[in-house]
């Protein structure tokens, strides 16, 4: 079949996938990756079609795919790191999402994912960092602010039982007056 065929297929994976018609968008760009080579960047669209379907195990394939052709793709480690995340394989998400940052993927919401990531390995220092950055990338993004003020909320708490009294003061001071008000803000306090 000629480029043309498949060009026109990967426009309606697209269509498909805008419209959340995640199984009609993957049967697409199944077909495509099956039958040619000629448009690698459908086997980055296969990944996340079957990460939106849940299906981590067969995303991370078909990123892998990707990225033994495009392995400075920024983009392609950034999805590949959300996915690990997904499964809970933390130690794989923040590698990956490390690699997007430095293949130019330096964007907030790849910041805030690696932030998330390292919270969750109770990297409580290096998360706070993380979404500070995202922040900074995007400081109108409430979203991420909050994720950043939960953050700090929960290293200000392990401040504290390290015996950093003062230091937990301060930040928990400061997530109370920027908005994270709650009890145990003003309980650990």
């Amino acid at each position: 079949m000629s480029d043309y065929h498949y060009e026109s297929l990967f426009d309606k994976a697209l269509e498909a996938g805008a419209k959340r018609n995640y199984k009609e968008a993957e049967e697409q760009l199944t077909k495509i990756v099956a039958e040619t080579d000629s448009i690698p960047q459908a086997l980055l669209y296969l990944g996340r079609t079957r990460h939106a379907l849940g299906e981590y195990e067969r995303a991370i394939s078909a990123f892998s795919l990707y990225l033994e052709q495009f392995p400075e793709s920024g983009e392609a480690w950034f999805f590949m790191g959300r996915t690990y995340l997904a499964l809970g394989l933390l130690r794989e998400a923040v590698h990956c999402l490390r690699l997007a940052i430095e293949r130019g993927s330096d964007r907030p919401d790849t910041w805030a994912i690696l932030g998330l990531a390292e919270l969750r390995q109770k990297r409580r220092s290096k998360a706070v960092e993380s979404l500070l950055k995202a922040v900074n990338l995007a400081p109108q993004n409430k979203r991420i602010y909050k994720a950043y003020l939960n953050a700090l909320s929960v290293h200000a708490i392990r401040s504290l039982a390290r015996g950093d009294y003062r230091e937990a003061a301060a930040m928990l001071a400061f997530v109370i007056d920027n908005g994270l008000d709650g009890l145990t803000q003003h309980l650990y306090r």
